[in-house]
C-alpha cells in the first residue's frame, strides 16, 4: 500500500475532500496524518492559504481529553486541532477506502524540552538535550501513555505510528547545529548516551557503576575532542560492550530494556482501546556504527520491541 506523510495544515487549508481525491488520482491509499510533532519550517508551494508554516514546536494536533487537565506535562494544542477535522477525515478516508494512520513523536519534543527539563537526555559531561528526551521520566511516561490512550479511544485510527521511541541522536534535532571540526561515528554514539537522575537510579537498581560508564565515555570523547583533526577513535561493538570493566555493556542492556518497556505499555495502552495496528519507525539503519545484532546505537533492540508491533516502517 502506497501511503503519503502529511500534516493536518495541508489537509484544511486545502480542504479534505479536495486532497483525498487527488491523492487518491496518484494510487496513494493511505495517509500518515501527524497528531503530535515537534519543530520545522515548512514550504508549501501549491498551498492556497500560506507558502510558509513554522508549527508550534511539540504541539499536540488533536483536542486531548480530560486527562490533559491535570498532566504534568502540558505541551501546546495547535491551532489546527479540532474533533471535527479528525472525524471529517475519517468519515472522507472510510468513504474511499483509504487507511488512516496517526503520525505520533514519543522522545523528540523541544516544547517539553525546554519547558519540563527534568525530562531531557543528560550527558556525560552533564549537559542536557532539550531535544531529546529520556524514557526514564514517570511525568512524561504518563504523558505519552494518555496520548496514546486518547488517540485510540477517541479517534478510529487503522493504525498508530510511532516514531523517536529511541535515545536520539547526537546530531538531530535542532536548528542551525554547529560542530567545525570532525565527530565520526563512535563519538556521535557516545555524545547521545543519557546520564540523567532516572538512568542512574534505575542503573543502581540493577547494580551498574554507571560513573565507571560515564569516565570511560568522558575520557574518549576529550581525546578525540583535543585532537580532531588527527585519526579518530573507533571501536568494535564487543570492544564498546566490554568498556569500564563491561559495565558499557549492562548499561546498553539496560538502555533498550527501558525502550522496550515503554514501547510494552503502549502496545498496551492502545489495545486495551481500540482494534489500531501499532507500528513504529525505525531509523536505525541510518546511523554510522550499524547494528549490533538486533540492536542499534538509539537503544533500539529491534528483538524486544517486534512482540509489541504489528508494522515497522
Amino acid at each position: 500500500m502506497n501511503s503519503v506523510w502529511i500534516y493536518p495544515w495541508d489537509l484544511q487549508d486545502e480542504g479534505i475532500a479536495n486532497v483525498l481525491d487527488r491523492l487518491q488520482a496518484n494510487n496513494i491509499q493511505g495517509l500518515n496524518v501527524v497528531v503530535i510533532y515537534h519543530s520545522g519550517m515548512f514550504f508549501l508551494p501549491h498551498n492556497p492559504k500560506r507558502k510558509l508554516y513554522f508549527p508550534q514546536p511539540g504541539a499536540l494536533y488533536f483536542p486531548p481529553d480530560k486527562w490533559y487537565e491535570q498532566s504534568a506535562i502540558k505541551p501546546p494544542v495547535s491551532e489546527f486541532a479540532s474533533k471535527a477535522f479528525w472525524d471529517e477525515l475519517r468519515e472522507e478516508t472510510l468513504k474511499r477506502n483509504m487507511k488512516l494512520t496517526a503520525w505520533s513523536l514519543a522522545l523528540h519534543n523541544s516544547f517539553i524540552g525546554f519547558n519540563y527539563p527534568e525530562t531531557n537526555v543528560v550527558n556525560a559531561f552533564g549537559d542536557r538535550y532539550p531535544t531529546a528526551l529520556c524514557p526514564t521520566n514517570e511525568a512524561l511516561r504518563d504523558f505519552l501513555l494518555h496520548v496514546y490512550e486518547d488517540l485510540a479511544k477517541n479517534y478510529g485510527f487503522d493504525n498508530i505510528l510511532i516514531e523517536s521511541l529511541e535515545y536520539m541522536p547526537f546530531r538531530h534535532g535542532y536548528h542551525h547545529e554547529v560542530f567545525g571540526v570532525p565527530v565520526n561515528p563512535l563519538i556521535d554514539f557516545f555524545m547521545s548516551l543519557s546520564f540523567s537522575p532516572g538512568i542512574y537510579k534505575k542503573a543502581a537498581e540493577q547494580g551498574i557503576d554507571l560513573d565507571k560508564v560515564r569516565n570511560f565515555v568522558k575520557v574518549k570523547c576529550e581525546e578525540a575532542f583535543n585532537n580532531p583533526f588527527s585519526q579518530q577513535p573507533t571501536m568494535s561493538w564487543e570492544e564498546i560492550r566490554n568498556a569500564a570493566d563491561g559495565q558499557m555493556g549492562a548499561y546498553l542492556d539496560l538502555r533498550e530494556n527501558l525502550l522496550a518497556d515503554l514501547m510494552k505499555e503502549i502496545k498496551e495502552v492502545i489495545s486495551a482501546n481500540s482494534k489500531a495496528m501499532v507500528s513504529a519507525l525505525d531509523f536505525g539503519p541510518l546511523y554510522g556504527l550499524g547494528p549490533s545484532e538486533t540492536s542499534w546505537q538509539n537503544g533500539v533492540n529491534l528483538e524486544k520491541h517486534v512482540p509489541y508491533l504489528d508494522q515497522i516502517h
